[in-house]
């Protein structure tokens, strides 16, 4: 097993038993939300998941390194460049930059944090 890997799962199970103890509710209610929104995602992750499982099994190595290895130079670097702004993982997840749920609440966010706290310059909410 990988440390790093348990290292995170530890910090996230103790964080989790911390939010849990302070206030039972509140975290059972963050639980809930993010298993929603784990289901809402599944489905483009799953997309996510095929379209690079069937991409890297058509295009090879040496394919790909035609069109923008070293030896391919600026035209190279142009296709690369062209590829890389078209492919954006996070638009496949979220298409119009919101999660699919904030779209059937006409984009609006359930923290009460981001709606109602004003900031001042530093960053932090103004009293």
């Amino acid at each position: 097993m990988y440390v790093a890997a348990l290292i995170v799962d530890l910090a996230m199970f103790s964080l989790l038993f911390l939010a849990l103890w302070k206030d039972r509710v509140r975290a059972l209610n963050a639980l809930a939300a993010s298993l929603r929104m784990l289901v809402e995602l599944l489905p483009f992750f799953v997309l996510i998941i095929v379209v690079i499982g069937v991409t890297s099994n058509i295009l090879t190595f040496e394919l790909i390194s035609r069109f923008i290895g070293s030896k391919a130079g600026l035209k190279g670097l142009l296709i690369a460049a062209l590829i890389g702004t078209v492919v954006h993982i996070p638009s496949l997840v979220a298409p119009s930059g919101r999660l699919p749920s904030a779209k059937r609440r006409g984009g609006r966010s359930r923290s009460r944090i981001h709606n109602h706290a004003y900031h001042d310059r530093s960053g932090y909410p103004s009293p």
